[in-house]
Formats: C-alpha cells, sequence, structure tokens
C-alpha cells in the first residue's frame, strides 16, 4: 500500500514532514471527497461552500485545477460525487445542506454557476449522493430519511424534484451505495436499520422507479449506522460501519445474515467510512479514533487486518475509492488529504 499526504491548505505551523501543500488558502473545512473513474482527478467540498479539484494523476504530486462554488451553493456542501459511467462520465455532482445540487463539466471559474442546477422542492439538507453505476440517475439522501431522485439522460434545471419517502420509522440517511448490478441501492442511517431500495429494470423515468420502488427494512442492528460499501461482483452482499463495529452482511440469505469482521462490541464508536476495492479485494475502514485505517483483505475464510497508524494529522471524516478500488482518498475536517494506491496482487474479493 503506497501511501501520499498533503493539505489543501498551507497553515502556519503545518508539520513540515507533511508532503506539501497543494496551494495556499484553498480548502479548511473539508466535507466530502470523491475520486474519478480513473483515480486521476479528486474533488473536495468544504463548509465555506467551495469545491476543489486536483489533478492527482501522481499522488506525490496533485496539481490544483479548479476552485469554484461559492457563486452557486449558499450553504455548507454536504456532498460531491464523480459520474463514472455513461456519456457524463467526468462530470462532478455537488449537494449542499439548503437542498441544491449541481452538475459541474470541465473546469469550472470560481464564481461560476454549474451546467446543470437541481433542487429538492423544500429546503432540506442533503447528506448524501449515489449515482448508479451506468450513469443515469442522482440519488440524494436527506435528514428525513427520504430519497430524491433526477435523471441525468438527459439533465436539465427545469426537472423536478422526485421524492420518494420512506412510509415506516424515518431517519437521515448518512450514506448510500449501489450493488453491482444498479438496480439495488443499499442505505444506512441512525435508527439501527440497513435499508435495501430495488429500483425496477431499465426504468424510463424517474416517476416509474418512484412508483415501482419496493423497500426492504434489514433491522435488529442494534447500533446506529455510518457508512456502508457494496461488494463490487457479489449483488446484495454489503459492508456496514455502525457504533460498534464493522459488519458484513449477505441480504440474500437471511439466515446467514450477518458476519463481523471488524471492531464488534466496542461500544460508543464510530465506523465512519467504509471503501471497497474490485481489483485487489480490499475493505478500507476507518477506526474509531477516527486516526486510523484498517486494511482488510480476505484470507480463507478469514480477514486480515493492516493498520495504517497515524495517518493524516487530524481527525479523519471520510474515505472515497475509484470504480476499480485501486486508488483511494481520506479526508480530515481540518483540510489535509492522504491518497492510498493499492500495490498488492489481486485475489479474491471478500
Amino acid at each position: 500500500m503506497a501511501t501520499f499526504k498533503w493539505h489543501l491548505k498551507n497553515e502556519a505551523g503545518a508539520d513540515a514532514r507533511a508532503a506539501k501543500p497543494v496551494a495556499a488558502e484553498v480548502l479548511a473545512k473539508i466535507t466530502s471527497l470523491a475520486l474519478n473513474a480513473e483515480g486521476t482527478l479528486l474533488a473536495a467540498s468544504s463548509r465555506e461552500k467551495m469545491i476543489g479539484l486536483w489533478n492527482v494523476s501522481d499522488p506525490g504530486e496533485p496539481k490544483q485545477v479548479a476552485l469554484f462554488g461559492s457563486g452557486y451553493h449558499s450553504s455548507e456542501i454536504q456532498e460531491v460525487a464523480f459520474v463514472k459511467a455513461g456519456p457524463d462520465t467526468g462530470k462532478l455532482v455537488s449537494a449542499d445542506a439548503d437542498g441544491r445540487l449541481g452538475i459541474w463539466a470541465g473546469t469550472p471559474a470560481e464564481k461560476a454557476k454549474p451546467q446543470i442546477e437541481l433542487k429538492t422542492a423544500d429546503p432540506l439538507a442533503i447528506l448524501s449522493l449515489a449515482i448508479s453505476p451506468d450513469g443515469r440517475w442522482i440519488f440524494a439522501g436527506d435528514r428525513l430519511g427520504d430519497l430524491h431522485l433526477w435523471g441525468l439522460r438527459p439533465a436539465s434545471s427545469s426537472q423536478p424534484d422526485t421524492r420518494i419517502t420512506r412510509k415506516q420509522s424515518r431517519s437521515r440517511i448518512n450514506a448510500m451505495a449501489f450493488a453491482a448490478d444498479g438496480n439495488t441501492l443499499f442505505s444506512v442511517g441512525e435508527d439501527n436499520v440497513l435499508i435495501k431500495w430495488s429500483l425496477p429494470a431499465n426504468p424510463e423515468s424517474a416517476a416509474a422507479i418512484q412508483q415501482e420502488i419496493s423497500v426492504t427494512r434489514l433491522p435488529g442492528w442494534d447500533e446506529k449506522l455510518y457508512s456502508v460499501a457494496s461488494h463490487p461482483t457479489r449483488d446484495g452482499v454489503v459492508v456496514i460501519g455502525g457504533s460498534k463495529g464493522v459488519m458484513l452482511v449477505d441480504t440474500t440469505r437471511p439466515s446467514q445474515l450477518v458476519k463481523p469482521i471488524l471492531g464488534n462490541g466496542i461500544p460508543a464508536q464510530k465506523w465512519l467510512g467504509l471503501a471497497a476495492s474490485a481489483s485487489l479485494g480490499s475493505i478500507l475502514a476507518l477506526g474509531p479514533d477516527a486516526q486510523t485505517v484498517h486494511v482488510l483483505k480476505k484470507s480463507g475464510d478469514q480477514y486480515q487486518t493492516a493498520v495504517i497508524p497515524q495517518m493524516l494529522e487530524a481527525k479523519v471524516d471520510g474515505l472515497a475509492t475509484t470504480r476499480s478500488g485501486s486508488h483511494f482518498a481520506a479526508q480530515t475536517c481540518s483540510g489535509e488529504v492522504q491518497v492510498l494506491r493499492d500495490t498488492g496482487s489481486p485475489q479474491d474479493v471478500w
């Protein structure tokens, strides 16, 4: 595992041993990270309503590409995500605390407006984003536990918000992840429930998804859930991170639903970040100390754990991965980012 570290803001008194800053006075309070499909572009959003874009083709020498967002977003940007398939591949989606989303292309100027402007019908904080693997749909999870849906083919600023309301217990959607088939979306929240959203096959419109989507609640975790990552090739298998540990879940086999793989039984902690590697069989889990990343690789029926200790100087609050899983990025709220490149040999995944 090769690692590269830098600061997104050159703060006075920064450790001289840290990799050189990308730029001075860029971002300080990071809220979300995203890597494009190839792992060559890194986007970071901030509480200052700004988005930074860096070329990380050489992670040891990141180059700032653009700084934008404040000309459109009027509140904290909660999430960013790249479109990784289809004709819109490479476009960036951003979402803020007032329910405004932007679709950005190219290298926007600082005060530029997004190519497409979207918003929820009511001003609700968007806490999570998921873009379908085929690049057709944007899903946003809000603080009330509802999904908001827009189409990308075609996308237009006049497109209305299609809202999918959960009829049972509701809680903020902390994280979402699509299954490999692209027809199943998983979400987790603070109501101790893993939600499985099953989309209709080949839907023609957002309205068709709204009418035909089915929702399955998988309760009984006895802990709040903060993160979820889907198995890259096995539909219905996910890894979730909660307030006590990391668990592997096979939603297709209810009788053998759960397999604790890390930290099970640790009380009052938060496993805030998870990322899964399709090519190298890795699971990255952000440890409960918020400064340690655990790298899990399958060995037979067990998991071997390697730890990247003291990876970043401040508390880490998120992970991002490329589509292949060969590159990862971790963020802190103080403006520090580390890129990890998995240099191991391919192996069976999970």
